[in-house]
């Protein structure tokens, strides 16, 4: 017998077999669903492909194999019998029933970039599930209950122009009605008819001698672990048949046993090798007395005899098969080929936190298999509803035009863990924003959207208020890292720069607050993570806030003095380049420093905190004087620069008037140098 033949004996006469499961083909397409997505020639494409067109195997196939056009192929697994087996055996109900409470756990929604195609879908769904009276949850649920039992499950396509929100549509010349509702088909009823290359041509229900034809377009077929030259799935059950049918007759022995063994024989010896039984004169021996006491005993009575009479009582005596290990083996190999493991059927055992949740992963994984057959497959459904609708035709399918199903993430400890991983790779520079937001399944944020951010809502205000550190643990870092010596913990003598940490400005110092934060957290892990790269992206970042927050601090007090909006924005933006130029000077000398690597930050930054100070008060001084300045010149008033106390050597030569058409006057306005009180006045009358 040739190979072929044996393959085609093989599949046509056996009666039970043990198959390997194969790998689930997800790519293979209904030839029933319209697929190209339009007519717009792509780059690259000799010709755009017509949409109405299918394509079919010219192959072989294991069935077919007399020369026939078509013939019906008998399902070569009985599914019957897996319907039956999944009634009564325990662990298999178990075990689909751990199955579809994951399948559905975190629910589903319809995704996609336009919104009204989205929205035309749930709205298509809604109204099949009014017309067919079956919740598509429900629907989805009863599909992958069928897919864990037998690998296939099937709809029918109900169709009625006056039940349905769709359209009328072409394929070819044949017109097709659109969808009004799907119901669900008995997978151990269906029988498909193939062609001479094992493609599928029409659909049979057979129940008790009864039958019914249906065309490919009104059947949607759903299946896994589907062999090639194969029309349907294998059952994953297949292979544990066997284990069932052994574990079920070893537990049967074990019942045999229990019932043997569970009262033991009491064994009566009367009488002894020198003094035998005796018999009496009435001929009634003594073994029968002894056997009427027995027999008249009470349950819990008990009898005294003399040395004469020996009572044993046999049972299995330790003699018997110990069956719990082949017990173990035989439920281990049941569990391991339904995929699932003995805590996910409820059994309990010694295992750690840490290995239940490495098995329950295990059946994770397969009930996720389940939902991408599912999603993959359904989505031929959902391009068919689509072509239904009164949408632009040949943009109906394109690729922006596309709505999926999707099921949520199931594992929340895998997804918190992958999330967090993309988290990690942005805040290190690894990868961009938008990677990092496509990674975690989001899209990227528009800029309007990225104002309702925690972090620009509220974020910002948080972080710029709240201490970074309080005195005594500054104190406390500051001893260790800077010990004293004849200036104390200073690292030079005491200079004028030191009075700038006692400014006594209203407003809270933005560039101060991140200076000392980021500097503290590069202390704290310099020891154990000196990456220097690392450090300059955190200080730009930093900077980079404080900026915008100095800035939004400028504009507030530039509208306060000068309310028209057009010229507030144009002096900011002016005083943004100004700021910009004064904190990249700084941030440059901190990334030099930090990059010598022969300070610490504390000691790095503690020395630089006065520029921060002087940046802050010097430019919110400066555009608090332009914005005046600006607006008395427009108003055509003239000013004078005055002095809040008294003025020192450097400012008593500035205290003059300011004519309001003085070309030269916004030249000679204050600050004049740090901590400067001079300021623009109005000159009275």
């Amino acid at each position: 017998m040739s190979w072929f033949d044996k393959v085609i004996s093989f599949f046509s006469r056996r009666e039970k077999v043990n198959l390997l499961d194969s790998t689930a083909n997800l790519l293979q397409i209904i030839p029933s669903r319209d697929f190209y997505s339009d007519q717009q020639l792509i780059p690259g494409l000799a010709s755009s492909p017509d949409k109405n067109k299918k394509v079919t195997s010219r192959g072989l196939t294991y069935f077919n194999t007399h020369g026939g056009s078509y013939e019906w192929v008998e399902p070569q697994y009985d599914h019957v019998e897996i319907e039956i087996i999944h009634d009564i055996e325990s662990y298999v109900a178990r075990a689909t029933r751990a199955k579809l409470a994951l399948f559905l756990k975190e629910g589903y929604e319809f995704v996609g970039d336009n919104d009204d195609r989205v929205e035309y879908i749930r709205t298509r769904i809604s109204q099949i599930e009014r017309t067919s009276r079956i919740p598509f949850a429900i629907l989805l649920l009863q599909t992958c209950r069928d897919l864990v039992l037998h690998s296939n499950a099937f709809w029918l396509k109900v169709r009625d122009l006056k039940a349905s929100g769709g359209k009328i549509r072409l394929i070819g010349s044949k017109k097709l009605l659109p969808t009004a509702g799907y119901f669900r088909l008995a997978p151990e009823t269906m029988i498909p008819e193939i062609d001479g290359s094992g493609n599928i041509t029409r659909w049979k229900q057979s129940i008790g001698g009864e039958e019914k034809i249906f065309q490919l377009d009104d059947i949607v077929h759903f299946y896994t672990n589907k062999k090639g030259g194969y029309p349907l799935g294998v059952p994953s059950i297949v292979p544990v048949i066997d284990d069932i049918r052994a574990l079920r007759s070893l537990e049967h022995n074990i019942d045999v046993l229990i019932h043997k063994h569970l009262f033991p024989i009491v064994l009566w010896k009367v009488g002894t090798d020198i003094r035998p039984a005796q018999t009496y004169p009435d001929g009634q021996t003594e073994i029968d007395v002894v056997r009427e006491a027995v027999a008249n005993m009470p349950t819990e009575g008990s009898l005294v005899v003399s040395e004469r009479y020996d009572v044993n009582a046999i049972g299995a005596e330790n003699k018997a098969l110990r069956v719990e290990t082949y017990l173990a083996h035989y439920r281990e190999r049941l569990l391991a080929g339904l995929d699932v493991s003995s805590i996910d059927v409820g059994i309990g055992n010694s295992s750690s936190r840490s290995t239940a949740q490495t098995l329950s992963r295990n059946l994770m994984d397969t009930v996720k298999l389940h939902q991408v057959v599912i999603q993959e497959l359904i989505q031929f459904v959902i391009n068919e509803l689509l072509l239904e609708s009164t949408f632009q035709e040949d943009l109906v399918l394109s690729s922006e035009n596309l709505v999926y199903l999707r099921f949520r993430e199931i594992d929340k400890e895998a997804k918190q863990a992958e999330d967090n991983h993309y988290v990690d790779l942005f805040t290190k520079n690894a990868i961009s924003y938008s990677e990092m937001r496509y990674g975690i399944g989001y899209e990227v944020l528009t800029p309007e959207e990225e104002k309702e951010l925690y972090w620009n809502k509220f974020g910002k205000e948080i972080a710029l208020t709240k201490p970074t550190l309080s005195n005594e643990s500054d104190r406390t870092v500051a001893n260790k890292t800077q010990p004293a010596n004849q200036h104390g913990t200073r690292t030079s003598p005491k200079l004028n720069k030191d009075a700038y940490a006692n400014s006594s400005k209203e407003e809270i110092n933005p560039i101060l607050l991140w200076h000392k934060r980021i500097g503290t957290e590069l202390q704290a892990r310099w020891s154990t993570q000196k990456n220097l790269l690392l450090a300059e992206a955190d200080i730009r970042t930093s900077y980079q806030l404080a900026k915008e927050s100095f800035i939004s601090i400028i504009g507030r007090k530039i509208r306060s003095n000068y309310p028209d909006p057009f010229i507030s924005r144009s002096l900011t933006k002016y005083m943004e380049e100004r700021i910009d130029s004064s904190i990249n000077k700084l941030v440059n000398e901190l990334i030099r420093r930090i990059k010598a690597d022969q300070e610490t930050p504390n000691i790095i930054f503690e020395s630089l905190k006065y520029r921060t100070i002087l940046i802050f008060d010097t430019e919110l001084a400066y555009a608090d004087n332009l914005s005046i300045y600006r607006w008395y010149a427009i108003n055509k008033i003239d000013m004078k620069i005055v002095s809040s106390g008294k003025p020192c050597n450097i400012c008593k030569p500035k205290l003059t008037s300011i004519k309001w058409n003085d070309k030269l006057g916004e030249v000679n306005i204050p600050p004049y140098h740090p901590l400067c009180t001079c300021r623009v006045v109005a000159v009275e009358g």
